[in-house]
């Protein structure tokens, strides 16, 4: 399914089961969130006649935590908050939540995010009541093929459950890797004549353009006064990152007024400005971690927006290396679909270089396990750095 048909599908109706993929992580998180807050009842009603209205009541909980990866227990309703699943996968327990209906009524819903066949779950927000569970089925970190057939026929079977499936790219695997693994996962979301509303879709990076028009409907949501020049240059300041561009959106609610000279106060070089002093730390060994890292929590900057950084960070580098390897240069708009500043990019492209095949691996896991301790409520922040620091 395209974007523009589950935008059409989602006017009028709510998928009862949905796996979304690719290579947006921003977009599979942004469409997640409209069919879970409107199975949780932020949805609007059935005769909505807007994609983007059923987007706007979807959003408004999501700009203030995707910036923070994560979704926030207040974004649940108190009447279906879905049983969870992140980096771990409990098939006895999966099965449960879906099978077992409420004393008090209710839906079912059961949110699994994986990462390359593995859930990627946290302690979940929904108790299930059931029997012992066997010692054969302790948790795990893969789904396979016929366990997402069974929660598939669980649907057919139960009508007032519910599955929706964010499937994301582990960073530190190829993207033909990926690609083999969605495929083969996409083939089992498919309607059957009993689980007809079951969707599919690939989540492709969005068009400059896009990403404009996702920002201004989070503007007009939150009564900002961006006009579309200033939401340029937002996006512009993140370096046409919409997640971050999407989570910095929040910080504009207090000031009546939006100049290109408050967003360089508040928004501009985010990344690239806050943490310099850290990243020279990890590539020259210069200064103090410990002392670096209390610097950047007292000007606000928390430890998963410093993961999203860290990452995005050695993703520029490694897509730089990978092309240079290609093609034998470094191009950056081709690379990256923008030029960043000369002094940026010399940095960017001698570290890149600095950095061997081997090497990008192992930080990638570093980087992977260092968000699922992240999510999973763990400050692994330090320790991740210093691994970080001793790779370089």
């Amino acid at each position: 399914m395209t974007k523009q048909a589950l935008d059409k599908y989602l006017q009028n109706a709510t998928p009862r089961a949905i796996l979304l993929y690719g290579e947006c992580e921003f977009l599979i998180n942004f469409y997640a969130q409209i069919v879970l807050n409107r199975l949780q009842g932020f949805a609007l009603d059935s005769n909505q006649n807007s994609t983007q209205d059923s987007i706007k009541v979807s959003t408004q909980n999501l700009g203030q935590n995707f910036a923070q990866d994560s979704i926030k227990d207040s974004m649940q309703s108190p009447q279906n908050p879905p049983f969870r699943m992140d980096f771990t996968y409990n098939h006895f327990e999966a099965t449960n939540a879906l099978g077992l209906n409420s004393l008090f009524g209710g839906k079912n819903v059961l949110h699994l995010r994986l990462d390359d066949f593995k859930a990627v779950a946290s302690k979940s927000s929904k108790s299930v009541k059931s029997k012992a569970k066997p010692k054969e089925d302790s948790n795990k970190k893969f789904i396979s093929s016929s366990e997402v057939s069974e929660l598939l026929e669980i649907l057919e079977r139960n009508k007032n459950s519910f599955l929706v499936v964010e499937f994301l790219k582990n960073p530190s695997n190829s993207a033909a890797d990926y690609a083999k693994k969605f495929k083969a996962l996409s083939a089992l979301f498919k309607p059957t004549q009993n689980l007809k509303d079951v969707l599919e879709m690939r989540c492709f990076e969005p068009f400059y353009e896009e990403k404009i028009k996702i920002l201004t409907n989070r503007s007009n949501e939150l009564n900002l006064s961006f006009t579309q020049p200033l939401l340029e240059h937002l996006l512009n300041a993140q370096n046409g990152d919409i997640a971050m561009a999407f989570g910095e959106l929040n910080k504009y609610v207090y000031y009546p007024q939006i100049t290109h000279k408050l967003i360089d106060s508040l928004s501009y070089n985010l990344g690239a400005l806050k943490i310099e002093s850290l990243l020279d730390s990890l590539f020259d060994k210069k200064g103090h971690l410990v002392m670096i890292l209390e610097t950047l929590s007292d000007e606000g900057l928390d430890n998963m927006e410093l993961l999203r950084e860290i990452n995005r960070y050695f993703y520029i580098l490694f897509k730089l290396y990978a092309h240079s390897k290609s093609f034998g240069n470094m191009n950056a708009l081709e690379v990256l679909g923008y030029k960043p500043p000369p002094q940026i990019f010399n940095v960017w492209s001698r570290r890149s270089l600095k950095i061997k095949t081997q090497t990008y691996l192992e930080l990638f896991d570093i980087i992977n396990e260092w968000r699922v301790k992240q999510m999973r409520g763990i400050n692994a922040t330090l320790p991740s750095l210093i691994a970080i620091q001793q790779l370089l």
